[in-house]
């Protein structure tokens, strides 16, 4: 019988499937190696459309999400095979009743609480995760920390030797908050973007599927002294990455993404789970640190842009140091401790062709 996966993640499109999604690298490696992927959602067809997109299988659980019902149901559909939970809600019981059923159990954990582990496996993969953070677990729960292990999807391996050109001006901007942006972050970047005092600029902005603010983003986007375009939905954003100069982002998985395609990065802080993470880039010249949302200066921000579009050394020092902390290979290496392999080299052929599915 093949080895079984089965990934139980918080998702709601009202705030985007952040948890869902970055765990798709992680399916799609086990999946590469023969292994079978189930997702346990509660019905929503978006979700579920996106998932059957990727290959994956798609089961619903009819039971209140993060409920001692869902826990148990989750355990028996596992069975003896892992489970991954990745979300804010999953408390340390809910954890032993996955266990009691018989599953093994990796814990994705990014928003360090007093929680009492009780995985298999505890994976952290931001840069400043350590062994400290971690005094309530279970004797044998094995910890996986910082980017060594974080989640690239099969669409961006191609681009693991890609060889960035840095122009003297970089005016290609992309802008991506997330699938939801509840913090409207996207409209207020379009508004800063018209303070930036360099013409030509190119400005490309991803709109999340739960983006309600579409028609407003549309709206700016004809008014804007740039040329601005919106992409939605999206498919590859490693391609949209390839193709810019300067990414603006929030702190999530997207931030991540970016540093692997060697794109500058201006980090904006939506949530207090970022802000450790932005903190720890910007400290090691990785990123610049723009700050909480609902405290930034329009105007300062506006002022490091313009500063970056005309610093190519400035665009080229963050661009690799980005680079230098992720290899792309994290899913991988968690893969292989899940299953007690040794990681193994990815042929270039088979990321290739993972590419070019993503299309």
């Amino acid at each position: 019988m093949r080895p079984s996966l089965h990934i139980r993640a918080d998702g709601n499109t009202a705030i985007g499937c952040g948890h869902i999604f970055r765990c798709l690298a992680y399916a799609q490696e086990w999946k590469r190696r023969g292994g079978r992927v189930t997702y346990l959602i509660h019905d929503d067809a978006s979700v579920r459309n996106r998932l059957h997109a990727e290959g994956m299988a798609v089961e619903n659980l009819n039971a209140v999400p993060a409920s001692k019902r869902d826990a148990e149901l989750t355990g028996m559909k596992a069975g003896e095979g892992w489970v991954v939970l990745d979300g804010y809600h999953f408390s340390s019981e809910y954890q032993n009743l996955v266990k009691r059923a018989g599953a093994r159990l990796l814990v994705i954990d990014d928003d360090v609480e007093e929680l009492r582990f009780r995985a298999d496996v505890v994976l952290n993969y931001h840069g400043y995760a350590d062994e400290s953070m971690y005094p309530n677990r279970e004797p044998n729960t094995r910890l996986l920390l910082g980017a060594f292990y974080a989640p690239l999807r099969s669409e961006f391996l191609i681009h693991s030797k890609m060889r960035r050109a840095v122009p003297k001006l970089g005016r290609r901007i992309l802008v991506t908050c997330g699938g939801g942006d509840a913090t409207n972050l996207t409209e207020e970047l379009l508004r800063i973007l018209e303070h930036v005092q360099i013409s030509d600029l190119e400005v490309r902005v991803i709109c999340g599927p739960a983006n309600r603010a579409y028609e407003s983003l549309r709206a700016l986007a004809r008014e804007s002294r740039h040329s601005v375009v919106l992409s939605r939905p999206v498919r590859n954003m490693a391609k949209h990455m390839e193709w810019a100069d300067i990414g603006l982002t929030a702190g999530g998985l997207t931030a991540l993404e970016l540093a692997f395609m060697r794109v500058p990065r201006v980090i904006f802080i939506t949530a207090a789970n970022q802000e450790r993470t932005v903190t720890d880039l910007a400290q090691k010249g990785e990123a610049v640190n723009a700050g909480w949302t609902d405290k930034m200066d329009a105007a300062l921000v506006a002022g490091e842009v313009e500063r970056l579009v005309r610093d190519q050394q400035a665009r080229r020092e963050l661009a690799a140091a980005g680079r230098s902390s992720i290899d792309g290979r994290g899913p991988e290496r968690v893969v292989s401790a899940m299953r007690g392999e040794k990681a193994r080299p990815r042929p270039a052929r088979v990321a290739a062709a993972a590419s070019r599915r993503a299309l």
